[in-house]
This record gives structure tokens, C-alpha cells and sequence, in this order.
């Protein structure tokens, strides 16, 4: 039997305290990092720690039935069979799911009975008393468990469920479908929500503590990185040193296809890369890809795994692309999620794909630590015909290769903000590089194959920041020159303006790393033409004694200072001033609560005002707002008998100076 790692203990822990007061908690844990054995874990301490009558009702979700298949596996083989009643529930022979495989397969393999109606699913919970029971479920089959009730359930990846409220793969989430008294939920990719609603259809996120809980334990992709619990990874991007060759591979699928097999291996001729798993949009373009590869390349063989094949012919296929020295394995997706394998150097997007939690579920798959393995790549045929152009524009010309590359530089960095990202479904651009209509292995094009393998190059990402580093630089002699951090759409050095237009376009959108930001404020970057505009009266500010409220002047910037001066306190209070400001207006002294002393302060100073004015009808809101608002709050308090009886006898006394009352 297996023993738990450190992190695991710590996981572990952390739900069986969490249970004791919550019945719904989350952990958000890297690809890799044992998540499996963690709930399996957890549910044997919890039947432990539970009376005989608790804990009887068991039940796992999963988005496939391969998935499943492999919980399942995992499970009976750390509890034995003889132990607990096990059952898959399954509506279909498929989920519904690209490339999954058929529930009877898995029935045959485990020997464990499918339910497939309600009225089998309602004899196994209800009736069924001499065991406890595990069963096993697809999200899309959790309709069949409407009405039931259960004592404990794991949502694994349960980024699954978040979206659209009503949506199949969400029914388990709510008591009112399945009453369940404790839920688990597990994901390496947590998908949260900003808005309730979108295009009129309810939408929740799992950071909706209502539906998911709190986060009990978490362990991020860098942490993971860090601890050498998962390989870190580099990205390798395919360059083409001629535009017109580029802008051929953008247009003719076929000759992509070949550009694909070349950048292959050349990632293999380059950095060694022997064992790589190509992820396409359709069965069928992985399968040809397959073709394409054993008829035309003299390094690889290719194998090619879906779930249409049966059992034995893809275990067969898997056996194949391990044991050969340098081979490639095709498939659509049925390798994408719940997959071990530590062989694994690369993955290959060789489809334009938009999904975020399947860009990073996938390159899970290189991150399996394994003997002499220092990294996992990530390949992306996505062809640039300069380089250094692309870095200047934050790749805006590729879509699909800007979204990639930001995707796997947060997963590096700072896993918050790909949490932010994953809100936001990114919509394919027409551009992109989708195929259609691909003959594999044709050449009918007036190309020279040779030109062809020649032009393209393989080279690591790395860039990528070292670029971002250069362009800080850059920033910090801007703002030496100009004594400010904003740069203008139409500033004369165009490579400047034009990345400072991204990172505010980034940041808008949410979509900039949370580090990146960190160290742009650092470097005084401003996002905004308004925080531009602020940071012009700060420094006129900081160069005035501090216009207290109660100062009264005809001098109209000292006004508008004053005025000022007065917003950052009322922001301030209601949360509403960033951690930048705060920063900027603390290393100046500013005080942002005046003190009690302060009334009397302004008290005396309106006096000599009224006295200087000749009456108090004199201090108009036009002329003076701040002192008219003082006055008028002052007096709202006296008409409610609000005001301490001293401060209330000088604003009676100040008001009758004239003989009038402010209205």
C-alpha cells in the first residue's frame, strides 16, 4: 500500500479538519501531485473517524468514463474488493465526451456493475445495506442519482462543473437534485466566475464559496515546480526564416502538415525529445497525422490512441509508443485529463486550441518526474517569421500562440491569475491557424520539400521574459525623462508605446500575470490615462502643505488640492484606493484619518473665514464647497441632536453670526 507524501499528509489533514464544520471545501492541487490518492485518502480516514451508519454512501464524479475507469482502478486497488460494494453509474455506453471510451469496457476490465437507470441506481443505494458503497459516476450521468441521498462525494476535475448553472455537468452541485451531507472537490485548474450572469444564462465559478466551499489546501504549479514534486517545462516555438514560406504554412493546410512532422524533429535533432503526444481537434486529423508520420519519417514511429478503438488495441498502441526509442502517440483528447505518464518529454498542439484547462492539463502530462528528467516541453507549431517583431507585440499577429504562451507563463508564475483567466472563455480567432480540409501526406504544391525543413527552426520561449526585462529597462528610462510612468498610444518610439499598449490591454482584460504586474508598478508603469492624471496632482500635492479641509482659500488649485485631498481620504475609507496610491500617498506622509483635534481646527479656521467674509452666506458651495459642506454637515447634526454639546454650542454660535441658516 501506497504511503502519503509530506504534501499529501498536509492535503489530508487539512480536509479532515476542514469536515469537521464545513460540509463543502476545495482542493486546488498541480497536475501530478497525487490528487487521486488524496481523496482516496481522505475517504478512508473519514469511514475511521465515522460512526457505523455514516460514510455507508460513497460516490466519485468524473467528466469520462476513462477517467473513471482509472479512478475506479486506483480505488479497489487501495481498498481491496471485498470490502466495499462498487458500481459505475452510467446513462449511455459514452459520456458524451471527443474520444471517450465505451462504459462496458470498463465494466469487462474492473468486473464491476454499470447502472444505467434510475431504478438501478435507487436498488443499489437504497436497498443494498450489508456494505458500504463506492460508485462511480460521470457528471452527465448524475441525473440518475435525483432525489437520492449520500453521505460523501469527490467532484474530480470539478473545474468540470463551473459555467452555466443548470448545465448537466453542475446537477450533483445542489442539495435540492442530490442531497449529499459533505463534497470534495479536486482540480488542478480552478475556473472562477465575475459575473452572475452572461448572455442571460445564470453562470457560477468555483470561487462561489456557496457551491464549492473554501479552499482547505492548495498547492500551486510553481510550489509544485519548486518542491520537485512535477518536472518544470520549457516551450519550444517553431521560427520560419522566410515571410513567404510563412505565409504559405498560414494558408495550405497540407503543407502545415508536413511543417508539423518537421518541427518534430527537429525538437528531437535539437533537444533530444523522444516520447511526444500530439493533441489535434478531431479523431480523425490525429489519425492522419499518425499516417503522415510513419510513411514519411526516417526518426519517428507513430502510434495513435482514440476512444473508438476497444481496450486491447489501445493498451496495445500505448505499449507500442513506450517501448519504441523515439515515437509519437496521436490522439484527440483521451489523453488530456488523469493521465500518468512520467515517460512523457513533450506535447504538441499541432490544432489551434482555445481552451485554457486543457492547454494546461495537457502539458501535465510532460511534468511526471522521472529518472534523469529535467524538463517537460511544450511544442507549438505555431510559425512566426520574426521573432523579435512577435515579442515587440505581445504576439497580438497569433492569436492562438499569444494565448498559449501567456497561459503556461502564468502557470509558471503566479497561479491566481490563471485562475482569473480561466473565467474567460477565449474565442478562436479567424486567423488562427485552423485546418480544414487536410490531405495528409500530399505535395502537390510547387514547394521544395528541403527549402521547407531548412526554413523551419526550433527554439526555446525563454525570450519571452528576458524580452519583458528589456522592456522594464526601457520603462525606467522613460520614466527618468518624463518624471511619469504613463506612455501615450502615440509616443514616438513605437516598440515602447506599442508593448505599453499591451500590458494595459493585459490588465484591463485581467488577463496580465499577477507578478507582472507587481513589477510594473514597481517601475512606476501607469495603466490608466485617470492614474496618470492623479499622479500629476500628487506631485502637485506633495509639494503643498497639506490643504486640510478646514483651510479656507480663494486660491482655486489650492482649492482643487483640497478637494482632492478630501477624495483620497472618503476612497480610502470605503476600500476604494488601490495598493498603488496608498503606496504613493504613505511614503509622503499623508494622513488619511484626520484627527478628533481636527474639528476645532476647521472650526476656527471657517471662523475667521465668516469673519473675514463678513457673514456665513458669504461661503457659497461655488466658492468655497469644502468649507460649505463642513458647515452644512454640521448643521444636519445640530437640527438631529447629534452633535456633543460643546461642538454643538460653536456651530449655534457660528450660524447666528448673520442670523441665518444655510439651506
Amino acid at each position: 500500500m501506497l504511503t502519503p507524501r509530506p504534501h499529501q499528509i498536509e492535503a489530508i489533514q487539512a480536509n479532515i479538519e476542514a469536515f469537521k464544520t464545513q460540509t463543502r471545501i476545495k482542493n486546488i492541487m498541480a497536475c501530478g501531485t497525487g490528487k487521486t490518492f488524496v481523496f482516496i485518502k481522505t475517504i478512508e480516514e473519514l469511514i475511521e473517524l465515522s460512526p457505523p451508519d455514516d460514510m455507508q454512501n460513497i460516490i466519485i464524479f468524473a467528466p469520462t468514463i476513462m477517467l473513471v475507469q482509472q479512478i475506479a482502478k486506483t480505488t479497489i486497488s487501495h481498498f481491496g474488493r471485498t470490502n466495499f460494494d462498487y458500481a459505475i453509474i452510467c446513462s449511455k455506453k459514452k459520456a458524451g465526451e471527443l474520444d471517450d471510451i465505451s462504459v462496458n469496457e470498463v465494466a469487462t476490465n474492473l468486473k464491476i456493475k454499470v447502472l444505467s437507470s434510475q431504478k438501478g441506481v435507487s436498488k443499489a443505494i437504497e436497498f443494498s445495506i450489508v456494505k458500504r458503497k463506492i460508485i462511480f459516476c460521470t457528471y452527465k450521468s448524475s441525473f440518475l442519482l435525483a432525489g437520492k441521498s449520500l453521505d460523501f462525494a469527490v467532484f474530480d476535475e470539478s473545474h468540470r462543473t463551473a459555467g452555466e448553472l443548470d448545465k448537466p455537468y453542475s446537477f450533483a452541485l445542489h442539495d435540492e437534485n442530490v442531497l449529499i451531507k459533505k463534497r470534495l472537490f479536486v482540480t488542478a485548474t480552478e475556473k472562477v466566475a465575475y459575473r452572475q450572469t452572461s448572455h442571460n444564462v445564470d453562470r457560477i465559478g468555483m470561487n462561489n464559496p456557496k457551491y464549492y466551499g473554501e479552499t482547505v489546501y492548495s498547492l500551486p504549479f510553481k510550489t509544485a515546480i519548486d518542491s520537485h514534486l512535477i518536472a518544470d517545462y520549457k516551450v519550444l516555438i517553431t521560427v520560419v526564416q522566410h515571410s513567404d514560406i510563412a505565409h504559405l504554412l498560414s494558408e495550405e493546410s497540407d503543407v502545415l502538415e508536413i511543417a508539423n512532422r518537421f518541427a518534430l524533429e527537429k525538437a528531437y535533432m535539437d533537444f533530444g525529445i523522444s516520447k511526444i503526444i500530439t493533441f489535434h481537434s478531431s479523431i480523425e486529423r490525429a489519425k492522419n497525422f499518425s499516417t503522415l508520420m510513419n510513411e514519411n519519417s526516417p526518426i519517428f514511429s507513430s502510434f495513435h490512441v482514440s476512444g473508438e478503438q476497444d481496450a486491447d488495441e489501445r493498451q496495445e498502441n500505448l505499449q507500442k509508443f513506450i517501448q519504441a526509442n523515439h515515437s509519437i502517440v496521436t490522439n484527440a483528447r483521451c489523453l488530456t485529463e488523469g493521465i500518468d505518464s512520467p515517460i512523457i518529454d513533450a506535447v504538441a498542439f499541432l490544432d489551434a486550441r482555445s481552451s485554457t484547462i486543457e492547454i494546461v492539463q495537457a502539458v501535465g502530462r510532460t511534468q511526471r518526474i522521472a529518472k534523469d528528467k529535467k524538463f517537460g516541453y511544450v511544442i507549438l507549431p505555431l510559425y512566426v517569421d520574426n521573432y523579435s517583431q512577435a515579442l515587440e507585440s505581445n504576439f497580438s499577429d497569433n492569436s492562438s500562440f499569444k494565448n498559449i504562451i501567456d497561459i503556461l507563463g502564468v502557470l509558471r508564475n503566479e497561479d491566481d491569475d490563471l485562475r482569473a483567466g480561466l473565467s474567460r472563455s477565449r474565442e478562436r480567432n479567424p486567423e488562427s491557424l485552423v485546418f480544414d480540409n487536410i490531405v495528409v501526406g500530399s505535395n502537390n504544391l510547387n514547394i521544395d520539400v528541403d527549402q521547407l525543413f531548412n526554413s523551419i527552426s526550433v527554439e526555446v520561449a525563454t525570450d519571452y521574459d528576458t524580452h519583458f526585462s528589456e522592456m522594464l529597462g526601457l520603462l525606467d528610462d522613460y520614466v527618468k525623462k518624463y518624471g511619469h510612468g504613463y506612455i501615450p498610444e502615440n509616443f514616438s518610439e513605437r516598440k515602447l508605446s506599442n508593448w505599453a499598449s499591451s500590458q494595459r490591454q493585459a490588465h484591463r482584460y485581467k488577463k496580465l500575470p499577477k507578478y507582472r504586474e507587481e513589477l510594473l508598478l514597481e517601475h512606476e508603469f501607469v495603466f490608466s490615462f485617470f492614474d496618470y492624471e492623479w499622479i500629476e496632482v500628487f506631485n502637485l500635492y506633495q509639494k503643498t502643505d497639506s490643504p486640510l479641509i478646514s483651510k479656507a482659500s480663494k486660491d482655486e488649485n489650492f482649492k482643487k488640492l483640497a478637494l482632492w485631498e478630501g477624495r483620497q481620504r472618503k476612497a480610502f475609507r470605503e476600500n476604494k484606493l488601490n495598493a498603488f496610491k496608498i503606496s504613493k500617498l504613505k511614503s509622503i506622509g499623508f494622513v488619511f484619518e484626520v484627527a478628533v483635534k481636527g474639528w476645532d481646527d476647521s472650526y476656527y479656521e471657517i471662523k475667521d473665514l465668516v469673519n473675514e467674509l463678513g457673514s456665513v452666506k458669504a461661503i457659497t458651495k461655488k466658492d468655497y464647497p469644502l468649507q460649505y459642506q463642513w458647515i452644512n454637515k454640521n448643521k444636519r447634526l445640530l437640527q438631529k441632536e447629534e452633535l456633543p454639546k460643546s461642538r454643538a454650542q460653536k456651530i449655534s454660535n457660528l450660524l447666528k453670526i448673520d442670523d441665518i441658516a444655510l439651506t
